[in-house]
């Protein structure tokens, strides 16, 4: 294919298998003048954890980079049991091109004194990439090579929460819980603790010159409001357009800062409210206590603040952003 000459051929390394890094992966393969591979250190790409829950807003991201994803998503999501309750919150696998994605791929260091990024891997392999965008998760190797390493923002931080999760057959959950409770998303509040049930079915920056940051490699968070999938999503619909704006190499050191302008102050806000809304699931919030309605004022406040960014106008924001550092 031959590419308009206002495109700038880029080549980007993902690091990381996880939703953030297929995902992103599948957003920049809209682009002709962009090609990518996805690094990942296990044999294989497969599911881990217990369940991931995506809020409003990751629905609208999800459909805005491919329409095939969102209604792949619709036939494998477990929504809530009864059709009135839908759109009550609480009371993937899509195809690719082939040989876009390394297995056993486990990234130690990076090289950026050449022009170019210079990925080097633990089988003392090399690749290299105009672009690397760490999608490694919550232990990131890449993350400490943006921040050299410094402790205080490489280092995990204790929530103060420990989480014990268990599956049982629905109908035990109907039984004991009853019908309504078992079939629709529940919390159960107490103070000093809180149980959630379901139907099943702060740093400056995200990156360091050409190494970015994506998903809970950069904005790990407690799991108060669900959010964790749903912020690496948004980040890949705002770094591939990015990307699909650039027409020259120095564009493309300009994304990274333009990434920066607004996802930097949107994901750590969400990271502070959700180990606050902890502190409230628990009773122990600063304003709302042991007051169920303004326990569920709060919630609502939060939530709705949280689904209803206009992810297109918020869009239309950076990409303000990277042309201005154009001028």
């Amino acid at each position: 294919m031959v590419l308009p000459t206002s495109l700038k051929p880029c080549h980007i390394a993902i690091i990381g298998g996880g939703i953030g890094g297929c995902i992103l992966g599948v957003a920049l393969s809209k682009y002709p003048h962009i090609t990518f591979t996805i690094y990942e250190s296990r044999p294989t790409i497969g599911e881990i954890g217990a369940g991931l829950g995506f809020g409003a807003n990751s629905h609208r991201a999800m459909s805005l980079i491919s329409p095939a994803i969102w209604e792949s998503y619709k036939t494998r999501a477990s929504f809530n049991g009864w059709a009135e309750k839908e759109n009550v919150w609480f009371d993937f696998t899509v195809g690719e091109k082939e040989n876009c994605a390394e297995f056993n791929k486990k990234l130690v260091d990076v090289d950026q004194s050449k022009g170019k990024v210079v990925c080097k891997f633990a089988d003392r392999t090399e690749a290299e990439a105009d672009v690397v965008v760490g999608c490694n998760g919550i232990k990131s190797a890449c993350r400490s090579l943006v921040f050299d390493n410094q402790k205080e923002l490489v280092a995990l931080v204790f929530t103060q929460k420990v989480a014990y999760r268990g599956l049982m057959p629905m109908e035990v959950a109907e039984e004991v819980l009853g019908k309504d409770k078992a079939n629709n998303r529940q919390m159960y509040l107490g103070h000093g603790g809180h149980v959630l049930t379901f139907p099943v079915g702060k740093v400056p920056t995200f990156h360091k010159e050409r190494l970015c940051l994506l998903g809970d490699a950069a904005h790990a968070t407690s799991p108060h409001y669900g959010q964790e999938s749903g912020m690496a999503i948004e980040d890949a619909y705002v770094l591939s357009n990015l990307f699909s704006a650039c027409s020259s190499s120095s564009d493309i050191l300009r994304v990274p800062n333009a990434y920066d302008f607004v996802r930097v102050p949107r994901a750590l806000r969400v990271t502070e409210l959700s180990r606050e809304q902890g502190k409230i699931l628990d009773m122990g919030g600063d304003t709302a206590g042991d007051d169920l309605e303004k326990i569920a004022e709060e919630l609502n406040t939060t939530v709705r603040w949280m689904w209803n960014e206009d992810l297109e106008a918020y869009l239309a924001l950076a990409m303000e952003n990277f042309k201005e550092r154009r001028s």
